[in-house]
């Protein structure tokens, strides 16, 4: 049992006369000072020398409260931290944290910049949501509340898929938080997808030939850019991404010889690929030069010609303004278009998971080093036949390469 009481406490604080140190035992410590605070300070020796730390202030902290908190550091003090210099450090870290704004502005630059191959869509859903919202809390004191909050706003606004996009982005930003001392916990860490957006669902739409016509012809008659219009039509040709399209220089593309290399830098897979470049597509290609001046982009940005090229956004945009009415579709779903259209054609499997640059799975990925350039050739002239019959609404005759293959077997 220590030497204090709570009634000598209450004496010493009601003198009101500064007290440089008054032992409870086992170096618990009650002091006053000149202005009347009390605290409690915790005297050890550690490495020889002697220290001490305060554990906190009478009577927020009573009597017995210090007396377990001093148990607690003498444990560790016995094995081997020193409590002192570690709430130091804790103290600076607090400090140091600052606002939400500051640690996205350090996860950008530290984490995301660095390791991720489109950082873009970080940086778009941390300045579009995130900061707004929260950027001006400390980023030690935002809670679950406040992020639940947040994703309650997105899924609001019909986007629960980017509400669990936000949660993993959230996870990650405070996790770096705390692997960095700014933050004790990451407020996201017990929050589930069922408390954001759901669980998602694999999309599954894609056009039919009736909505493929349709699209094609609210596209070419719907007031939009020319270039983006064109730019459309060959993601639609070429069942490339729109990252990969808006990225294309022209020093890639070999028209010549019908030949775009796309690459690894700009490919989802990581992987450099070439597409084989039909004569419709080639056209297209061409038409898109005047537009481009002298960038070396083929989809340049409108206001920076020379100096970046088109974001991703734009493109989503205007397809949402010639979708020809149709129910709800993306820009990537274009994509799920052709691979649907190509098994139609008869196009073999790998051959079509070639065209939209997908990796073959499995031993044939080890095995299986071809790359189908000239089937995928083949196999996208048909299509764009498809495609250029349904913009003209005329009927589509042309074999399918099964059907060929049938017939001369």
């Amino acid at each position: 049992m220590g030497k204090l009481s709570d009634t000598r406490l209450r004496a010493i604080v009601k003198a009101g006369k500064p007290v440089a140190g008054v032992a409870d035992g086992d170096g618990l410590t009650f002091t006053l000072s000149a202005k009347g605070t009390a605290s409690w300070v915790l005297r050890y020796r550690f490495g020889g020398r002697q220290k001490e730390m305060t554990l906190g202030r009478y009577p927020d902290m009573t009597l017995k409260m210090a007396r377990e908190e001093a148990s607690k550091a003498r444990v560790r003090i016995a094995a081997g931290t020193d409590v002192g210099k570690e709430k130091q450090i804790q103290k600076a870290s607090h400090r140091t944290a600052g606002t939400v704004k500051d640690l996205c502005d350090e996860f950008m630059r530290r984490v995301v910049e660095k390791e991720r191959k489109r950082p873009e869509y970080a940086r778009r859903m941390l300045k579009k949501d995130v900061i707004p919202t929260l950027g001006k809390y400390s980023a030690r004191e935002v809670t679950d509340r406040q992020i639940i909050n947040l994703l309650d706003r997105i899924v609001d606004r019909g986007s629960p898929t980017q509400a669990n996009h936000a949660l993993r982005l959230l996870k990650q930003l405070f996790r770096y938080g705390v692997s960095r001392r700014y933050l004790d916990k990451n407020p996201c860490a017990e929050i589930t997808a069922a408390a954001a957006g759901g669980k998602e669902k694999a999309r599954t739409r894609a056009l039919s030939k009736d909505e493929l016509g349709k699209f094609l012809k609210a596209l070419n008659e719907t007031d939009i850019h020319a270039a983006d219009r064109l730019a459309l039509k060959i993601i639609l040709a070429t069942c490339v991404r729109v990252g990969e399209m808006v990225k294309a220089e022209w020093s890639d593309i070999d028209l010549e010889n019908g030949v775009w290399h796309i690459p690894a830098e700009h490919t989802k897979t990581g992987e450099a690929i070439d597409i084989p470049l039909v004569p419709k597509v080639i056209e297209w290609f061409e038409a898109l030069k005047p537009y481009a001046g002298e960038s070396l982009y083929v989809l340049p940005a409108r206001r920076r010609r020379n100096k970046t090229h088109l974001k991703e956004q734009t493109l989503r945009a205007t397809l949402r303004k010639a979708d020809g009415a149709l129910p709800y579709f993306t820009i990537h779903d274009l994509r799920r278009t052709a691979r649907t259209h190509l098994a139609a054609l008869g196009i073999s499997r790998d051959v079509a998971e070639r065209c939209l640059n997908h990796k073959i799975e499995g031993l044939d990925r080890v095995y299986n080093q071809h790359d189908y350039f000239d089937e995928r050739r083949q196999a996208l002239e048909l299509y764009t036949s498809l495609l250029q019959a349904l913009e003209s609404g005329q009927a589509f005759n042309v074999v399918s390469l099964a059907q060929g293959q049938s017939a001369s077997a």
